[in-house]
């Protein structure tokens, strides 16, 4: 018997009720607000509906229904494993406080209300939503920081010492200190080999982040006309560097004259295939956004085949959660698309 074993066997059962992609296609099709939320009281998120409902109206109210399941999943999950399990648990949740607290630094840089910026949120790890709401409303992004220093949690210490260093610093800056320390300090926890199924995920991302950051790189020097590429000194100061793809790898794709040129030139790379994917849909789009999406969707089925590959250790809980995260972000995309009046046809293809 495992560490995992008890939890896992909880997350198995909760994977069932997951909604199905022509459940979420169903969804897709309602006709305004109250359409949906009422097509969303006969799925599994309808105790959270309904606790909604007594508090808000309009999107809000969906918005909040699934917070509530995400704080719920999380609390569950939690008290599902002790010990060492739960400590290597505690790395996959930190990326969702990772992304939370971006969230809340980009909101308050451009002050948006705190409910607006909660609408951004993933289930919340060490940072509950009391903690995140606090930092939501501190007005600027100096003001956020000095409230997190105060808190004395692990993460503040990477944007502490990013101020001391670079008092000016601003959001980009920040955003980039966040993620560097999550994969370096995941990276001292999982020596020796230990869970080779997160090792390997944490490449996924930070590989995802830094293809991004690329291809983003490549479209603006189209946009104005730049040429020559970048020094690789340039990348240095704003990859991570921390996946399977070198420095070098991707300083030669920056130096593409084009996105196309960017991805072939990472073609024969384990994101060859969702590259080619993404930029077919590109050329007709010109929306980089259409090359992520297709890069976390493998991404997604890479995680979700964790579950089956390592069924006895961290890889259940790093698949349900990368499928329960990416269900919440496909209903918040439907909301949204729905509130909006995008055709139903529009609403289908962005989903994950």
């Amino acid at each position: 018997m495992t560490a995992f074993d008890y939890g896992n066997a909880r997350l198995r059962a909760m994977k069932a009720r997951l909604l199905t992609r022509p459940a979420l296609d169903a969804l897709a099709e309602a006709r305004g607000i109250p359409s949906l939320a009422a097509a969303l009281a006969d799925t599994p998120y309808r105790p959270h509906i309904d606790a909604a409902l007594a508090r808000l109206s309009g999107p809000g109210t969906v918005f909040r229904a699934l917070l509530l399941d995400l704080q719920e999943t999380v609390a569950k999950i939690t008290r599902c494993y002790h010990d060492e399990a739960r400590s290597i648990v505690g790395i996959v949740l930190r990326r969702y406080d990772i992304h939370n607290l971006k969230a809340v630094l980009r909101g308050v840089s451009r002050n948006a209300a705190p409910e607006a910026i909660a609408e951004a949120w993933l289930p919340p790890g060490v940072l509950g939503e009391p903690v995140l709401r606090d930092l939501a409303g501190a007005g600027d992004l100096r003001a956020a920081v000095d409230r997190l220093a105060t808190l004395r949690f692990p993460l503040s210490r990477p944007l502490i010492d990013l101020r001391a260093g670079h008092p000016g610093a601003g959001l980009f800056e920040m955003e980039l200190a966040l993620s560097r320390w999550h994969y370096r300090t995941a990276a001292e926890e999982l020596t020796g080999g230990r869970h080779a199924a997160l090792s390997e995920d944490l490449e996924w991302q930070s590989d995802i982040e830094d293809l991004v950051t690329v291809l983003r790189f490549v479209s603006g020097m189209r946009a104005v006309g730049g040429g020559g590429g970048p020094s690789a000194s340039d990348l240095r100061a704003v990859l991570l560097g921390y996946g399977s793809l070198s420095i070098r790898e991707l300083v030669q794709a920056a130096s593409a004259d084009s996105v196309e040129g960017a991805v072939r030139s990472l073609q024969r790379t384990r994101y060859g295939p969702a590259l080619r994917a993404g930029f077919e849909r590109f050329q007709s789009s010109d929306r980089l956004s259409d090359i992520e999406l297709e890069l976390r969707r493998a991404h997604l089925t890479r995680s979700a085949g964790r579950i089956r590959t390592d069924p006895l250790g961290i890889g259940v809980p790093l698949g349900y959660l990368a499928l329960k995260s990416s269900e919440i972000a496909n209903l918040r995309w439907i909301i949204r698309g729905v509130g909006s009046g995008l055709p139903a046809a529009e609403i289908k293809a962005g989903i994950q």
